[in-house]
């Protein structure tokens, strides 16, 4: 059971580059991974094409989830995260996120990881149960305790349909 402060909570926060340095993420890092090629450094912030690592996508995710900033404490306070970057200055792939899956399950008792988040997905839209090359994965961590949170995905519009994106749609995440 999560009480706020529980330093025992690990989240892997599957994404881009985490800014580990960064103020309100100092001391909450307790694993990294790297599955990209074109790859980024965010310690320190640097720019890649115009766009600045500093405020990278997975920094967030991780800000928003555990934050020690005591004016926004995130989602889980007190947790900490490993940093698992999937994503790169191009984009990502499947086999790319499935490493860092990979990763996670390898690593899982040493890190004490209890959830996995993926704010990614593949730009589709389905309204039934759909298994992707992610799955064994995900059901891995499933049968192992830690919950994998996956976001929905934002298609509804292209689609004019109800439905989330893959792997959101897999039959062991939780789609958010």
């Amino acid at each position: 059971q999560y009480t706020t402060g529980d330093p025992d909570i690990k989240i892997a926060i599957v994404d881009d580059a985490v800014w580990t340095s960064h103020p309100d993420l100092t001391n909450k890092i307790v694993g990294q991974y790297n599955s990209v090629e074109q790859t980024y450094d965010c310690n320190p912030p640097t720019s890649i094409n115009g766009w600045e690592k500093k405020f990278s996508h997975g920094t967030h995710v991780a800000g928003i989830a555990m934050s020690s900033d005591s004016t926004h404490p995130g989602t889980a306070p007190g947790a900490n995260v490993a940093a698992i970057q999937v994503l790169g200055a191009n984009g990502g792939s499947f086999s790319g996120i499935e490493a860092g899956l990979q990763w996670v399950l390898d690593n899982r008792a040493t890190y004490n990881i209890t959830s996995v988040n993926m704010s990614l997905g593949a730009s589709d839209n389905s309204s039934t149960t759909q298994l992707s090359s992610l799955s064994d994965e995900i059901a891995a961590l499933k049968s192992q305790g830690v919950i994998t949170f996956v976001a929905a995905g934002n298609s509804f519009a292209s689609f004019n349909a109800e439905g989330v994106g893959t792997p959101a749609s897999d039959p062991n995440a939780l789609a958010i």
